[in-house]
Formats: structure tokens, C-alpha cells, sequence
């Protein structure tokens, strides 16, 4: 299983490398949407959090200086960027409990289109 907590930017691809040991492959990419290689994927997914919540985590886990957090945060792409080049959106601003049952969710999603083959399916926006 893939932890979460903190992903920006993630990319799903399908069909899976024969060693992948599922249906689909998630890759974690942070600079996705600035390298310009979205287009390179089948799927786009965004787990997305207001700005404060991402600094405020930013700050909590790498232990940064708020100027530091600041220039890394800027260094992204624009919010709304990312979220237009999304395919699939998680909002992530609440509890580690509520991300579970999104990813869930988005997991189940993920299976049907890897069953299907269908994988420029219309997205989820969750919650």
C-alpha cells in the first residue's frame, strides 16, 4: 500500500509492469505539472490542500523554517494549475482518517478502470 500523507501529485498508470503486483501502478511525481509530463500518463491525480494546511504540514514534517517552506512551496506550480491538469482530485485538509476512506474510494475507481481498459474515463472529485 502506498501511504499518502503528504502527496501532491501522483500519477496512475495502466496497464501494469508484470511485477507491479496490482491492477494499476501509482507513481508519486511532485513536479509533474511544471516538468510538463502529465501528458506522458493515463491518469492525473491531485491531493490537494489549502495553502496553510500544506505549509503548516510542510513545516511539521520537514522540520523547515517558515521562509524555507515558503520558497518550496512556491517552487510548485500554481494551485489552480494543478488542479486543471488534474484528472482525479482528493482534498486533503481534513483528519488521516477521512483520507483513508477517500483513497479507498479512488482505489475502487482505480480497479473498475483497470478492469475496463477505459482509463480517460471521466474523473472523481473527492470529497
Amino acid at each position: 500500500m502506498v501511504q499518502y500523507e503528504g502527496l501532491e501529485e501522483v500519477v496512475v498508470l495502466g496497464p501494469p509492469e508484470p511485477d507491479a503486483g496490482g491492477p494499476y501502478q501509482v507513481h508519486v511525481i511532485p513536479l509533474l505539472v511544471e516538468s510538463g509530463l502529465q501528458r506522458a500518463v493515463d491518469r492525473v491525480l491531485v491531493v490537494d490542500c489549502s495553502a496553510a494546511v500544506q505549509a503548516a504540514r510542510l513545516l511539521a514534517r520537514d522540520a523547515e523554517d517558515e521562509e524555507t517552506a515558503r520558497k518550496m512551496i512556491a517552487a510548485q506550480s500554481e494551485r489552480q494549475r494543478r488542479l486543471d491538469a488534474a484528472d482525479d482530485v482528493i482534498v486533503n485538509d481534513g483528519a488521516k482518517a477521512d483520507l483513508k476512506a477517500l483513497v479507498d474510494r479512488l482505489d475502487r475507481f482505480y480497479r473498475e478502470l483497470a478492469a475496463s481498459g477505459e482509463f480517460r474515463r471521466k474523473g472523481l472529485r473527492l470529497p
